[in-house]
């Protein structure tokens, strides 16, 4: 009996090793007679009920067992949850793997952290297709959060399988490309025996908006904001990380990565014209204090509250390189997947709201009546600073402060009350902490108008001196721009 009436009696297995049921960890195995094909290597974030566990990887003891068996490894995209377990797959397993250029470059950057020496790596474009064994293989266009994703459908002798990887139908997408729909009708009519479909959210009603609604969001944001941005979101969602970039250059400010991850993928992706940014974009950790703080935007990881992130050490203090302090902006741009706790990261920023360093810009603005320590603890407290423009001063010597909300138009004045008199420093500030705050202050109609928002200035560099000031304080003299050090004032009447 020959080879081909042998296979005809075999049955197609689909064996899920990840990904049903679940989201990440994506793994699916395509056995026919002795000839597997796999599609994806994705790993998973762990829970709160997995101490000391940094990431979760599939079961990879079937494939270990019928390694021989393996003829190609195909990829649907490079995000973390289809490409996070290969360089371990790859330890044991090797099969040739199959991805698109921009997945290729990301899988290689991993494999060459992991040390994997030897593999087989093919790039492929969509519209290409291969045989290897029983099987005959290609690839399709689909939209999703990162370039160069794909479908992958499979001929097998039973009949064809689509397996969609993760797409949505995008009008607007970041990069211009939809799916590939000519491809599926084509596919569609040919007769397909089965589909396996990303299936995420589908439960929920309504549809997936358009990424360029989250463009125009972070556009928005970015333009509001007074302080430093620091924004996490997946290292491997291109398509976020070129949003990120293109508002931060739109409102002048520089650019600064952390986390290995984001590091490596944003390296990778400006080599290979995945990224775009004009000359002079990005800045090294060290230069973060050469800027302003409204010149600055920090891309990091830890967008799923991941104790060893970025963002988490940002948050607890760990950090070695930035601290999140009063007046910073934090933008965590990523659904919480699964169990994320994404409060690990909240907490120590003040409980999320308008709490801490996650106010809204400007949303609560505090005119102080001095500029003694109680203007400390309004910073921290309510996240207002001078940089973003929230934090104004009408000096009166009083201990008074006058608050508003810019959403509500709501405003009061409070007033400390005077203390007893005879006391200490000592004891009056014992006196004031063991104080209601009722007993405290004197609660009073605001006397003061709702200031304007602060408003943005351009920087030119005086003709002088050569150093940067801001537009409104630079006086003309001639055809030359000057600062005020540099400006020799004209009174006529000063004889």
């Amino acid at each position: 009996m020959n080879r081909r009436l042998i296979l005809a009696k075999s049955r197609l297995q689909i064996i899920p090793l990840g990904g049903l049921g679940e989201v990440g960890k994506n793994m699916t195995v395509f056995r026919y007679g002795d000839e597997i094909i796999v599609i994806d290597a994705g790993m998973a974030f762990p829970d709160e009920t997995m101490p000391g566990v940094d990431i979760v990887i599939p079961d990879f003891s079937y494939l270990i067992e019928n390694r021989d068996k393996i003829k190609a490894i195909l990829i649907t995209h490079g995000h973390e949850d289809h490409i996070g377990s290969l360089a371990y797959l790859l330890r044991d397993v090797s099969a040739p793997v199959y991805a698109t250029r921009l997945t290729c470059g990301l899988i290689e950057g991993k494999l060459k952290e992991q040390k994997i020496g030897k593999y087989n790596l093919n790039v492929v474009k969509t519209g290409d297709e291969f045989r290897r064994g029983s099987f005959r293989f290609g690839f399709f266009h689909v939209c999703h959060s990162i370039p160069d994703s794909c479908g992958v459908y499979v001929r097998t002798p039973v009949g064809t399988v689509v397996h969609t990887g993760d797409f949505k139908f995008d009008h607007s997408p970041v990069d211009g490309e939809q799916t590939d729909m000519h491809k599926l009708a084509e596919l569609g009519r040919n007769g397909v025996l089965v589909l396996c479909a990303d299936s995420t959210n589908a439960q929920n009603p309504g549809y997936t908006l358009s990424e360029a609604v989250v463009s125009k969001s972070l556009r928005d944001a970015f333009h509001e904001v007074r302080g430093r941005i620091i924004l996490a979101t997946f290292a491997s969602n291109v398509s976020r990380v070129q949003m990120a970039i293109d508002a931060a250059v739109e409102n002048k400010r520089k650019v600064c990565v952390f986390g290995r991850s984001m590091v490596n993928v944003v390296g990778i992706a400006l080599e290979m014209g995945y990224l775009k940014a004009p000359e002079g974009t990005f800045i090294e950790p060290e230069e973060l204090n050469h800027y302003r703080d409204d010149r600055i935007c920090i891309l990091t990881t830890g967008s799923q509250g991941e104790p060893m992130a970025g963002l988490s050490r940002m948050a607890d203090g760990s950090h070695r390189q930035v601290q999140i302090h009063a007046g910073d902006t934090v933008i965590i741009s990523a659904r919480s997947i699964g169990k994320a706790n994404v409060q690990v990261i909240l907490e120590p920023l003040g409980g999320g709201g308008n709490a801490g360093c996650l106010s809204a810009d400007e949303e609560v603005v505090c005119i102080s009546e001095n500029d003694a320590c109680g203007v400390d603890a309004i910073q921290v407290i309510l996240g207002c600073s001078i940089g973003k423009g929230n934090l104004l001063f009408h000096m009166r010597g009083k201990q008074a402060f006058t608050f508003f909300d810019r959403k509500s138009g709501k405003s009061l004045r409070l007033v400390l009350k005077p203390k007893p008199e005879g006391m200490t420093r000592q004891e009056s500030f014992a006196y004031y902490q063991s104080c209601a705050p009722e007993d405290m202050f004197q609660v009073t109609e605001a006397k003061i108008h709702l200031p304007e928002k602060a408003r943005i200035f351009d920087s030119y560099v005086c003709d002088c001196c050569g150093e940067s000031t801001g537009a409104n304080w630079i006086r003309l003299a001639g055809e030359k721009k000057l600062c005020l050090d540099c400006y020799e004032t004209y009174n006529r009447f000063d004889v």
